[in-house]
C-alpha cells in the first residue's frame, strides 16, 4: 500500500496517490484547471470535467432518465436522489435507520 505523508490515506494506485497529495496543497501551489465559461478554477482535471457539462444543454450530453416518470439529468448523482422521491433505492444508496423511535 502506498501512503500519503500528511494524513491516514492509502492506496494501491500511484496515481491515485498523486491526486490525493493535492489536498494538502494551496491553490498557488498546482496548476489549476479552469473554466473558459466561468469563473470555476479547480486543482483536478476530473472535477472540470464534470464542471463542464453544467455549460452544455441537455440535448448535447448523455442523460439520466428515471423509469418512473419523465425526470431527466445530465448527472447521474441526481438522478439517484430524484429515485429516492419514488422510493426506489438504488443498490448503491446506503439507507439509515434512525434506532431512537
Amino acid at each position: 500500500m502506498l501512503k500519503c505523508e500528511m494524513c491516514e490515506y492509502q492506496t494501491k494506485h500511484k496515481r491515485n496517490l498523486r491526486q490525493h497529495s493535492l489536498v494538502h496543497k494551496g491553490i498557488s501551489e498546482v496548476p489549476l484547471y479552469r473554466c473558459e465559461m466561468c469563473e470555476y478554477q479547480t486543482k483536478h482535471q476530473r472535477n472540470l470535467k464534470s464542471h463542464l457539462v453544467r455549460h452544455q444543454a441537455v440535448s448535447e450530453v448523455q442523460t439520466f432518465k428515471c423509469g418512473s416518470c419523465d425526470f431527466q439529468t445530465k448527472y447521474n448523482w441526481y438522478l439517484r436522489q430524484h429515485l429516492l422521491t419514488h422510493e426506489i433505492v438504488h443498490e448503491n444508496v446506503e439507507m439509515y435507520k434512525f434506532e431512537g423511535c
